[in-house]
């Protein structure tokens, strides 16, 4: 219900609108004073609805910005932040736990030089309890010479808002392999 309060379909508040402008169009030109507060009437619930639907932040809102600040992180190597958007016992690949993780993260981004990373093509889910986001992420990386593309799933916590789950979606050209190989095993410098 949340979702639809805060990210309620675009044509909602167009067709209050529209209402509204016909009732008030109607309203005055049969000087009918019922006609015209209808009008009001619709035309303020449409203001209402945007206005709401403007500053409220949906579930779906804040998983996507919360997607955009971890990898806005990793780019200021702000692991401050990093952590604090993981759940304590996320897991992805050898990592398990928000510490093991965060570490990983540190040393891989370092070893490999993970600059500049721009996410793309989100796709965004609801599964019991969670929400599941997939899309792509490129990166300058020191060590290839290139931009990278890859492609991730991402899955929130929908009570807490904190990522559990990493997984890593291979692509043609950018494999499990590539991307495994460049990271940090944990307990290791």
């Amino acid at each position: 219900m949340h979702e639809w309060i805060a990210n309620p379909p675009w044509y909602v508040p167009t067709v209050f609108a529209a209402v509204a402008v016909i009732f008030l169009m109607q309203g005055n030109n049969r000087q009918n004073a019922k006609l015209k507060y209808a009008g009001l009437g619709c035309a303020i619930v449409a203001a209402l609805i945007y206005g709401i639907s403007h500053f409220l932040e949906s579930p779906h809102e804040r998983v996507i910005r919360q997607t955009h600040e971890l990898a806005e992180s990793i780019n200021r190597r702000d692991w401050k932040t990093f952590s604090d958007l993981l759940d304590p016992k996320v897991t992805f690949w050898l990592y398990n736990g928000k510490q093991n993780l965060r570490t990983g993260a540190e040393k891989s981004a370092e070893n490999v030089g993970v600059r500049n990373i721009t996410l793309s093509n989100m796709i965004l889910k609801n599964e019991p309890g969670s929400y599941v986001i997939d899309f792509s992420a490129s990166a300058d990386i020191d060590r290839a010479g290139y931009r990278v593309p890859t492609n991730w799933r991402f899955y929130w916590d929908a009570k807490t808002y904190l990522l559990y789950r990493i997984e890593h979606i291979p692509n043609p050209n950018f494999g499990n392999d590539a991307v495994f190989s460049r990271l940090v095993r944990p307990g290791s410098s």
